[in-house]
């Protein structure tokens, strides 16, 4: 199963190059995962 987030600006303009922390919901305090959306504003993970 992936996971896929899209993200966007209010006026739906793709976020490339945001970065995406993921966190595991018993350990808020150190990243599970790091990453950076695409060009169309993507980030996948398994």
């Amino acid at each position: 199963m992936a996971i896929e987030l899209v993200a966007t600006y209010d006026n739906g303009e793709p976020m490339a190059g945001a970065q995406v922390v993921v966190y595991a919901p018993d350990d808020l305090s150190t990243p599970w995962l790091t990453g950076v959306c695409d060009d169309e504003g993507r980030f996948t993970f398994i």
